[in-house]
């Protein structure tokens, strides 16, 4: 389920022919933005298709998280395809980058490290033409500086531009004179689908069961699987015996306690409220901040499974941790503990018959 026909016949416009015989002339980075639906992967799709049919070649970075086609949710996709497409979805992703998250806002520095990478492989197979699809978060002083950034980091040589009005001319208006740099504004396709929200829901369950069907637990020590973009096991953990005063102060059971940079983080049964709480807590340990995680969030939380080269072998979704004997069990379809090298923590909770349970912040 890709959410486009695959009988659809694209009709291109002449305006966007133009920009495309030009974009091969050339190659390069092709960077496209725009807003949701205004047919920025019509384009993509389009200009691919121009590009094999001159006999050049391809690679394709797709960095929409939220709507992804060429691999799996939460992740920047790159592939290479050879043959006439009819969807980006098509493309087989032959590298992933993980990020975490299918909200961009929520982890940009992941992001532009994740779609850097994707593009520096992408360059390093000898591509014609690189393109560089984005999400449709254009918006806001946020999405312009997350677009800026990643123009920034790939240096496109062409940067297409697809706007019903003038939506993108603020996050491009840094590069307007720059001389290595092609701005091409379009005018959106009478192609171009659009999209509820219960269909890109509904696309992106479609990905998330893909992701872990015939998936399996697999159960690894802490100390020899370290954990990223996470708290938990950067530090030495407190004892029981504090463990049990903490959870007498707070009225609630402390799992799990690690101090790190003036702060103590405590994983608890739930989220103590009570003021008496927390003026116990400023009296046990007057020179900290505190901060609570429930256990019930590392349930069904999204990781990135890679091995000790930092490679992304597929996602995961935790099924329990035990913090007693330092523990933690994955649903993947990565096949043994052995090839694991570390776990990614996201910032979604999904579970695996693809229903997104919650964002989450950082842990």
């Amino acid at each position: 389920m890709n959410g486009y026909p695959s009988s659809q016949i694209i009709t291109v416009p002449s305006e966007w022919k133009d920009v495309m015989d030009a974009i091969l002339k050339t190659g390069g980075v092709v960077m496209v933005i725009g807003d949701t639906d205004c047919g920025k992967t019509t384009f993509s799709m389009s200009l691919v298709n121009s590009a094999l049919a001159s006999k050049m070649s391809v690679a394709v970075v797709d960095s929409d998280v939220g709507q992804s086609e060429i691999g799996p949710p939460a992740c920047v996709g790159l592939g290479f395809p050879t043959d006439q497409i009819r969807s980006l979805g098509e493309i087989v992703a032959t590298e992933k980058a993980f990020v975490g998250t299918t909200n961009p806002a929520m982890r940009i520095p992941e992001l532009l490290v994740a779609t850097e990478r994707m593009v520096m492989k992408g360059l390093g197979r000898g591509a014609d033409i690189l393109l560089l699809d984005t999400t449709g978060f254009v918006k806001g002083s946020i999405a312009r500086r997350l677009k800026c950034l990643k123009v920034d980091l790939v240096q496109p040589r062409h940067i297409v531009i697809l706007q019903r009005n003038d939506e993108c001319e603020a996050m491009i208006s840094p590069y307007i004179h720059n001389r290595h740099m092609h701005l091409h504004r379009l005018s959106p396709s009478s192609d171009a689908n659009w999209k509820s929200s219960f269909l890109r829901t509904e696309r992106r369950r479609a990905k998330w069961i893909r992701a872990f069907e015939n998936a399996h637990v697999i159960e690894m020590e802490w100390e020899r699987c370290p954990f990223r973009g996470v708290w938990l096991g950067a530090a030495k953990p407190y004892p029981p015996l504090e463990l049990r005063e903490i959870s007498e102060i707070i009225r609630a059971q402390a799992y799990h306690a690690e101090e790190q940079a003036g702060t103590l983080h405590v994983i608890v049964d739930r989220i103590p409220l009570e003021e008496r709480a927390r003026e116990g807590m400023d009296r046990r340990y007057p020179n900290l901040r505190f901060s609570y995680v429930s256990a019930e969030t590392l349930r069904r939380l999204l990781v990135g499974v890679h091995d000790v080269e930092g490679k992304l072998l597929g996602l995961g979704l935790i099924q329990y941790v035990s913090f007693r004997k330092r523990i933690i069990g994955v649903l993947t379809q990565v096949p043994t503990p052995s090839a694991v090298g570390s776990l990614f923590f996201g910032a979604i909770r999904v579970h695996p018959d693809g229903n997104e349970i919650e964002m989450v912040p950082r842990l």
